[in-house]
């Protein structure tokens, strides 16, 4: 019976954050039939993390990967040790590299396009990833067309586009705020965003990777092996090593010109000659095909053999 355990993303509220200034952090969490497994849940470690969330199936593309301001309080840990303008209120308005994939908006330090190696774990730099939960939310803008809200006018975020997102969490109201680079920009991502707000159930699945090398989720991966399919035989990764039988030797009588039954040069001395060497060459055809995995040396034996009697009877004659 084929396993229903796979990997899901679900978050948290980060408890070391401040409390006017929410900030979520994704999980990795296991998921066994209808329910949760929060036994084996762990934090993103690094953007392999991100980079393995699927998105929903039958959903238009997600807005491309970009950088946004997110508001933040000081000290957020996402990018610790770097330099962050404070504006009045304890807040914040730091690059974010965003990733928009199925129910969440990822945050993490900023990545040039050009860089190959993901992030460090967190559990070895203090970086954090952080997430904007997007099931059950809702998108605004500032009111009468302007830019940024009142209350973010004097903040890093007049540089931009900003938008609101109220995310529900726990019965509770709470409010992230990124701030894009254009107008239009906004306009796509609050559209990607309204469009995956309403998933009620439907959870937010990456693809098989393991846990953190720990390979918790085996019975579903080995259920998902692809199969393979190499010199026409097809075999699956969990049947390596069994006997295949392949659909064709490619080796048979007439490819080589030769007929079933016994053979006469019509010379008596020639015919004893090939009687004494103890030559049958019949058999030797027959064992080739039957030979699930025929040898190069074999069908070599079988074509110089052939060659070897076409001389014989061309000099006899």
């Amino acid at each position: 019976m084929q396993s229903t355990t796979k990997e899901c993303v679900s978050h948290t509220l980060d408890p070391s954050a401040a409390s006017h200034i929410p900030l979520f952090l994704p999980h990795v969490g296991l998921v066994r039939g209808d329910g949760e497994d929060g036994s084996n849940s762990r934090p993103f470690q690094n953007y392999s993390d991100i980079e393995r969330v699927m998105d929903y199936p039958n959903m238009p593309d997600p807005p491309a990967d970009c950088q946004v301001m997110h508001c933040e309080a000081p000290g957020s840990g996402i990018d610790p040790g770097s330099e962050v303008e404070v504006f009045d209120g304890g807040i914040s308005f730091p690059k974010r590299s965003a990733k928009l994939s199925a129910g969440y908006i990822f945050l993490s330090k900023p990545r040039d396009n050009k860089e190959a190696v993901a992030p460090k774990s967190p559990s070895g730099s203090g970086e954090k990833i952080a997430c904007i939960p997007l099931n059950g939310c809702s998108v605004d803008f500032p009111p009468g067309g302007r830019r940024v809200f009142r209350e973010h006018a004097h903040t890093g975020a007049r540089k931009g586009y900003e938008m609101a997102i109220h995310v529900n969490y726990e019965g509770e109201k709470l409010t992230c705020y990124i701030v894009l680079d254009s107008l239009g920009q906004r306009e796509t991502w609050a559209g990607a965003i309204r469009l995956r707000c309403d998933t009620t159930g439907s959870n937010t699945i990456l693809r098989p990777g393991g846990i953190a090398g720990s390979r918790l989720t085996d019975a579903y991966y080995n259920d998902k092996q692809p199969s393979t399919s190499v010199g026409g035989i097809v075999q699956s990764n969990r049947q390596y090593g069994k006997k295949q039988r392949p659909i064709s030797s490619g080796l048979n009588r007439s490819s080589v010109g030769v007929q079933k039954g016994p053979t006469s040069s019509g010379n008596a001395e020639l015919d004893a000659a090939i009687a004494g060497m103890n030559i049958d060459l019949d058999a030797e055809l027959s064992n080739t095909t039957a030979d699930t995995t025929p040898h190069d040396e074999v069908k070599s034996s079988a074509l110089m053999m052939c060659i070897f009697l076409h001389l014989c009877l061309s000099f006899a004659f």
